[in-house]
């Protein structure tokens, strides 16, 4: 399985109308694949925010491998490796 980090953002209007873009919350999953992972991403987020729709929260979300061959060896923790750099947009 790879690993993957979720991030949930919302989309916010300042108050001189320019958009600004909030992590509303990350979320760390093992799963097949970025469709997987951001299924099980959404019902984390759920359980927490205790709603049954992630998008009362958030606008999208931007799903990232984070599986590096150097994390399964735990020669490095994940959270010292930079993100990858293919991302999902719902």
């Amino acid at each position: 399985m790879a690993h993957f980090t979720v991030r949930f953002l919302k989309n916010v209007i300042g108050d001189r109308r320019k958009s600004y873009e909030f992590c509303q919350r990350i979320v760390n999953v093992d799963a097949r694949d970025a469709t997987e992972a951001t299924l099980l991403a959404q019902k984390q987020f759920c359980e927490f925010r205790e709603i049954g729709d992630w998008s009362l929260h958030a606008d999208r979300i931007d799903v990232q491998s984070a599986d590096f061959p150097s994390c399964r060896s735990g020669a490095l923790a994940p959270e010292t490796v930079a993100l990858g750099q293919t991302s999902t947009t719902l």
